[in-house]
């Protein structure tokens, strides 16, 4: 697994990325497009890899 240091930069950098795109990109109704929904699903894959958690067991918690 990789130093916990560099996980946490790594989904800072990528949370801060989607959050200035949705801030950017808003149309002010409160959804998502797409590719926010996929930004936010890639960065989960990525967490619960370097976590060694299984999402098969372990579905995302809004259950998507």
């Amino acid at each position: 697994m990789e130093d916990p240091l560099s996980i946490r930069s790594i989904v800072w950098s990528r949370l801060w990325g989607i959050v200035e795109d949705i801030h950017a990109n808003s149309d002010k109704s409160g959804n998502l497009t797409l590719e926010q929904e996929k930004k936010i699903e890639a960065l989960d894959f990525y967490l619960c890899g370097a976590l060694e958690i299984d999402m098969e067991e372990n579905p995302d918690p809004d259950g998507g």
